[in-house]
């Protein structure tokens, strides 16, 4: 299947908001304070807690004082990010869209890190190669809305 890049749900959507990464270890607790910011209504930050066997994975759109910053195995904060986001909303039998993006990202030497969720995708570019991922995605087809 071939996707259509210049269908609306797969337009690229640069956020404005620079992005922060931490690791944690898989026991770590995660600090209430953290925790409580994200029942917050409307909540204008963005915000990923992933946690697996190995890690826990926490994105930030500010540097925390919430999150402790040195320890065994504290990574962080490593930034700044930017996300795109992949408009939205598609439904789970639309397949590729990760791995072209990120192929056509990696073609340009651009290295991402991804979230995805129910809608949509977001992929984290480093902030200083913003304009070039941009740019390699307009290249290769993709429709940017640069607001």
């Amino acid at each position: 299947m071939v996707l259509d890049k210049s269908h609306t749900s797969l337009h690229i959507l640069p956020l404005i908001t620079p992005l922060f990464l931490y690791r944690l270890p898989p026991a770590h607790p995660l600090p209430l304070s953290l925790l409580s910011r994200l029942s917050t209504t409307p909540s204008p930050e963005f915000y990923s807690i992933t946690r697996n066997a190995a890690e826990i994975s926490v994105v930030l759109s500010n540097p925390s004082d919430d999150l402790p910053l040195e320890g065994e195995g504290i990574s962080g904060p490593e930034g700044p990010w930017r996300a795109l986001k992949v408009q939205g909303p598609f439904e789970f039998s639309v397949v590729g869209i990760i791995a072209e993006l990120s192929g056509t990202l990696a073609r340009g030497e651009v290295s991402v890190f991804v979230i995805s969720t129910w809608d949509t995708d977001f992929v984290l570019v480093k902030e200083a190669a913003l304009k070039g991922a941009l740019d390699v995605l307009e290249g290769d087809g993709w429709v940017v809305k640069r607001d």
